[in-house]
């Protein structure tokens, strides 16, 4: 079976961005969670043949990854939690709006879910990933 493949973008949120590796430019965790999710899951079956897809892939789940680690608390109560998003957003942003950022730090069962499942996919596969950048 031939894949009709283009090579995939590049991030459309530049690398040194807060916001780089999320698939939004609002910086929501839980949308790159899932994403993740399905690209470690398609990786995982991708025949060798299509070595240029999976390295775009292996790149983008990097760099997905990168981005959930950074979303993740650090200390107090909800240590290890991963909020709906990375920042709240500041008034400029094309996104921003009062209920977005009164929900940003909010921490729920399913952001935590998907995340980890990406970084336990992620860290299954990290011995066959080879990332250039």
């Amino acid at each position: 079976m031939r894949l009709p493949y283009r090579r995939m973008p590049k991030s459309p949120i530049p690398r040194g961005s807060a916001f780089h590796g999320s698939f939004y430019r609002d910086g929501r965790t839980t949308p790159t969670a899932t994403r993740l999710e399905g690209m470690i899951a398609a990786l995982e079956y991708l025949p060798d043949k299509h070595r240029q897809l999976k390295a775009d892939i292996g790149r983008a789940i990097h760099d997905g990854v990168s981005f959930l680690l950074r979303a993740q608390r650090r200390a107090g109560d909800n240590a290890g939690a991963v909020t709906r998003a990375l920042l709240t957003l500041p008034q400029s942003h094309p996104d921003e709006d009062d209920d977005f950022n009164r929900r940003a730090t909010e921490v729920r069962i399913d952001y935590v879910q998907h995340a980890l499942s990406a970084f336990i996919g992620y860290r299954r596969l990290a011995g066959n990933l080879t990332i250039t950048t």
